[in-house]
């Protein structure tokens, strides 16, 4: 069997292959060259023997500015990395491989590049050789940090909202996770509540209202409720505004409970409208007394008329 040599043909193998197997070593070459990822073929003086079309396509160079060249002196330079050269002499030496060995190159008509480098070395070859694979995983690091990014905004904002928040997982209807202002607002710990159903937690104080909120919330994927009635653990009872969404994250469906204590407002609802309730009887009160004033000045000015002297 044989492998490519810088010319396009064949390196022949030490034991040469019966004319019979030639086909298969076309075959092989086919394969080599339908790739999707790069391929070098290098020697051991780590000069380029053959690279595969994809290596072409990615890379932006030709056959020319590559065959024959030192692997370190490709480009403008960029594959020239210590610990890249430190390897490939451990593969020669050591006839070792590495594995997802990932470096950051900067090409100029590319830009910089994420690669992973995958390298074995061909012992039945002559010359030897060594065989590296390149995968360009770019995209899926950037994709990898932005998704970090958003990771750690999403985490900020949940760690600092001025709502309580609660995660469950609506197959086990379990918590996962809540945030430090419902953890706050309750007294209880996060070790308290994790795990449990809504209604285990002490806060709820109307079970069979809890279970039928989130039966609800199971069937439509929303609700909203207003005047619900927790107690925190060292008893204070408080008022909140409870708004849960269903929605699903990575392919996975979660339950989102945002819990707005309300009590202040509620409070101050509550003063107001008494406020107003005795705005309304004052109000009834001058209304009648005014009317009797009028009718008392009527009559004292019809009296005054009556008394005083005629001309």
């Amino acid at each position: 069997m044989q492998l490519f040599t810088p010319s396009g043909g064949f390196i022949t193998m030490a034991n040469e292959t019966p004319l019979a197997y030639q086909g298969l070593a076309q075959y092989a070459e086919a394969i080599v060259n339908t790739l999707q990822e790069p391929l070098l073929i290098i020697g051991d003086d780590m000069k380029v023997l053959f690279a595969n079309p994809a290596f072409y396509a990615k890379f932006l160079v030709s056959a020319g500015e590559t065959i024959g060249r030192e692997i370190y002196s490709l480009g403008n330079g960029q594959w020239d990395i210590p610990d890249f050269k430190k390897n490939l002499e451990e593969i020669t030496s050591r006839r070792a491989t590495f594995n997802n060995y990932e470096v950051k190159l900067v090409f100029p008509d590319l830009g910089p590049r994420t690669v992973l480098l995958n390298a074995r070395h061909l012992l039945d070859v002559k010359p030897e050789a060594i065989l590296i694979l390149i995968e360009d995983v770019t995209n899926g690091r950037e994709a990898e940090h932005k998704l970090l990014l958003s990771e750690v905004r999403y985490r900020k904002l949940f760690e600092t909202a001025k709502d309580g928040i609660l995660l469950i997982d609506p197959a086990t209807e379990k918590i996962i996770d809540a945030n430090p202002f419902l953890l706050a607002l309750i007294r209880y710990t996060k070790e308290e509540i994790l795990g449990k159903e809504l209604w285990e937690i002490g806060a709820v104080k109307d079970i069979t209202y809890a279970k039928k909120m989130f039966e609800e919330l199971q069937a439509t994927g929303y609700v909203r409720y207003e005047d619900i009635p927790i107690k925190s653990k060292d008893g204070q009872e408080h008022e909140v505004e409870f708004v849960s969404n269903r929605y699903p994250i990575d392919g996975t469906e979660m339950i989102q409970c945002n819990i707005r204590d309300i009590t202040e407002r509620k409070a101050a609802e509550k003063k107001a409208a008494t406020y107003l309730e005795g705005l309304e009887k004052l109000n009834k009160m001058m209304t009648g007394r005014e009317l009797t004033m009028i009718e008392l000045k009527k009559e004292i000015q019809e009296l005054k008329e009556k008394l005083s002297p005629t001309e």
